[in-house]
């Protein structure tokens, strides 16, 4: 099997690669710099086309990537090659589904919720496949003493959201109706309701509304609507967590992008840090820290993420927010440990911060699941199986 693959800036990428070729896959690799500021360039990027129309004049038995990128879709569809795409990003949040209907795609997601909403339209080349985690990689790395000693970390966005400028043009009605929603979608863990329960006719008014107050204003779809309103409860919910294992007596250490001047002040006492390198200052933090947190971003409705399986492939006690998939894939409270409100999140930190044989425990029980069921051999092979490949 011979594959072209795209590195278009993933942090999954380098495994990805050190596998194939550990597995006897031969593959070339393209580097492409992609703006990701711009989501209408996954659609149309003329120099990656062009690009990819010289590379693909040499034979290859498909295209692969982490992450959809319709462009590259459309050309291999043009040009008859199967496309690979291992999503580790959920929800995608494309904002249309045309070159998601190719014959030729092979699209994996790791978040069931999201598979069963395209199967739903119909689109039967996507398919269900959860992450992977490198550990023998993550097992080279040995923190030095003190380096990244903490009680508590979080490594991730804030995600502060468009929410409030949103509903800051809204009717009285319409901003009341989307906070009935944040607050129910705030008391459910481990199931993304809010975007089912925005009825058209709501997002109807709004864009109506917003015509109202200038012929120039943009108009908003119920994705986009639903992911700021995830982004918003995330947001509340990750402050809130950090504020409380503070008040409760642990050292936090947060690494994330520059602040707001309002996070600055909610998050006194915290300890801020730029973002951390993903290949090696990451796993020594998560081997570090006594309790690695994950608040799951709300709109990813069932699975499991890639920061979840980082913290247990480097052998890190796991404490997350309840997901179907991860109650699936682990035992709770033996391999990793879930809450279901913010509440219970800071009793079950402060519980684990005194019983520390316990915690290790768990660390070592997570590990060897991580090691055992999630290993990027195993994921590939599916893959290329599924595709046809092999």
């Amino acid at each position: 099997m011979k594959l072209l693959t795209i590195d278009i800036g993933s942090y999954i990428q380098p495994d990805v690669l050190l596998k194939l070729t550990e597995m006897g896959i031969e593959h070339h690799d393209l580097v492409h710099i992609f703006d990701r500021s711009n989501m209408e360039a996954k659609y149309r990027d003329d120099p990656l086309e062009e690009l990819l129309d010289r590379e693909l004049r040499t034979p290859y038995d498909a295209v692969f990537t982490t992450n959809f990128y319709p462009v590259i879709a459309r050309v291999c569809h043009r040009k008859g090659i199967r496309y690979i795409a291992w999503s580790y990003d959920s929800p995608m949040n494309l904002p249309r589904t045309d070159e998601l209907e190719h014959p030729t795609n092979f699209l994996f997601v790791f978040d069931r919720a999201e598979w069963k909403k395209y199967r739903d339209l119909g689109l039967d080349s996507v398919y269900h496949l959860p992450l992977a985690v490198n550990c023998d990689r993550l097992d080279l790395y040995r923190p030095q003493p003190g380096q990244f000693d903490t009680d508590v970390s979080l490594v991730g966005n804030l995600y502060e959201s468009t929410l409030p400028v949103l509903k800051g043009s809204m009717t009285p009605y319409q901003s009341g109706y989307i906070d009935a929603v944040v607050q129910a979608q705030m008391q459910v863990y481990g199931l993304w309701f809010a975007e089912q329960a925005l009825p058209q006719e709501l997002l109807d008014g709004i864009n109506a509304h917003y015509k109202e107050l200038s012929s120039t204003a943009m108009q908003i779809s119920r994705a986009q609507l639903a992911f700021s309103v995830a982004q918003h409860i995330t947001h509340v919910e990750r402050i809130a967590l950090l504020r409380l294992m503070k008040q409760a007596g642990m050292q936090v250490d947060l690494y994330t992008m520059p602040l707001s001047e309002q996070e600055e002040q909610l998050l006194q006492g915290i300890r801020v840090h730029p973002p951390i390198s993903y290949g090696e200052n990451m796993p020594l933090l998560f081997k570090s820290s006594r309790i690695n947190l994950n608040p799951t971003l709300k709109a990813i409705g069932s699975g499991i993420p890639l920061r979840a399986l980082d913290i247990v492939g480097c052998g890190g006690f796991l404490l997350t927010s309840w997901q179907p998939e991860i109650a699936e894939h682990f035992i709770d409270g033996e391999e990793v440990v879930m809450y279901t409100d913010i509440a219970d999140a800071v009793e079950k930190a402060v519980f684990y911060m005194k019983h520390e044989d316990l915690r290790r425990k768990i660390a070592e029980n997570g590990y060897q699941r991580a090691r055992s069921d999630f290993r990027y051999e195993d994921r590939l092979r599916e893959i290329f199986r599924i595709a046809g490949c092999l």
